[in-house]
């Protein structure tokens, strides 16, 4: 009987240091792709969200000035001189009562800062605006636009909502 001999082979089939470097460029080019998505992806997500709290905040304010301008009566025989200090007067004291003040630079604008107290999404600036539209048929068009914090200059809105309301007449 013969013993069966144990055969060392060597392999020489074994990953080299060339093919590790390539395979770890490789994964990592992979990766980085991957990464570049998530991080867009994610920003896309908290712009998307700043638009859409702007947009509730500025419906919200919107509401407000529609459920006050019809507590507000404008005598329908006054002249029409007198239905603008009305709605003028009608428009100062909502916005007194809404928190915001009036722009030294132009009076038919109004602004007022979000109360982060209150709702810690609401960090934002508004905008107010009026213009009577006809004052004739006792309709007043708003505008409201809607900024983000930091931008202290006012230039890029995150939203704007716009309506024409009527007073109501008697």
């Amino acid at each position: 009987m013969k013993i069966p001999t144990l055969k060392l082979r060597l392999n020489e089939s074994g990953i080299s240091l060339i093919e590790v470097v390539a395979s770890i460029v490789i994964i990592s080019i992979i990766l980085i792709s991957f990464f570049s998505l998530f991080i867009s992806t994610a920003r896309t997500t908290k712009t998307s969200n700043d638009i859409l709290d702007a947009t509730y905040y500025a419906q919200q304010e919107m509401e407000k000035l529609y459920s006050l301008s019809q507590n507000i009566v404008v005598p329908k025989k006054a002249d029409d001189r007198t239905k603008i200090k009305i709605v003028e007067d009608a428009i100062i004291a909502i916005s007194t009562e809404k928190n915001y003040e009036k722009d030294v630079n132009n009076p038919t604008v109004f602004l007022k800062e979000g109360d982060t107290t209150v709702d810690p999404n609401n960090d934002f600036y508004y905008e107010l605006k009026f213009s009577f539209y006809d004052y004739k048929k006792n309709l007043t068009r708003f505008v409201i636009l809607v900024y983000d914090k930091g931008d202290t200059e006012r230039t890029t809105p995150e939203a704007q909502m716009e309506n024409i309301f009527e007073w109501r007449a008697r």
